[in-house]
C-alpha cells in the first residue's frame, strides 16, 4: 500500500519568536502534491498572523490553557521540488516558541484523455429511483 504523504515531514522547534516565523521548506517527490504548512506560537492568548507566498487557511487563537495562535497554510506544487519557505508574521510580537509543520500530500487523481474511454453494450435503467 503506498502513502499518500509525499516526502518526509518537516519540522521545526523555534525558540524566541517575535514577530516573524518561517515555514520549513519541504521537497516533494511527485509532481501537483498540496503543501501544507502549519506554525503555533506557544503562549499567545492574542492576535493573528499572515502568510508569504502560501494561502492562508487558518487563522485562530485560543486562550485555553497556555494558549495559542495556529497559523494553517497551503501551496499547490506542481512541479515535484522544493517548496520553499514561508515567512508567518505576528501582530503579536512577544518572544515566545513556537512549533512549525511542513508536510505535502500526494494528488489523489488521475487525469486522462475522455477519448480513451469507450463505452460498449446497452445502458438499461434497473430499479432506478428519479
Amino acid at each position: 500500500m503506498s502513502t499518500v504523504i509525499d516526502g518526509t515531514i518537516a519540522k521545526s522547534d523555534l525558540s524566541a519568536q517575535t514577530s516573524t516565523s518561517v515555514i520549513p521548506a519541504f521537497t516533494t517527490g511527485t509532481n501537483g502534491s498540496q503543501v501544507i504548512g502549519m506554525v503555533a506560537k506557544i503562549g499567545a492568548e492574542s492576535g493573528s498572523s499572515t502568510v508569504t507566498t502560501f494561502t492562508e487557511r487558518v487563522d485562530g487563537v485560543t486562550t485555553t490553557g497556555t494558549g495559542h495562535v495556529l497559523e494553517v497554510s497551503d501551496k499547490a506544487q506542481a512541479t515535484a521540488g522544493s517548496s520553499g519557505t514561508a515567512t508567518v508574521t505576528w501582530s503579536l510580537t512577544t518572544s515566545l516558541r513556537a512549533l512549525a509543520v511542513t508536510i505535502a500530500f500526494k494528488p489523489v487523481f488521475n487525469t486522462f484523455d475522455s477519448r480513451d474511454i469507450q463505452i460498449t453494450g446497452t445502458l438499461e435503467r434497473k430499479g432506478i429511483v428519479s
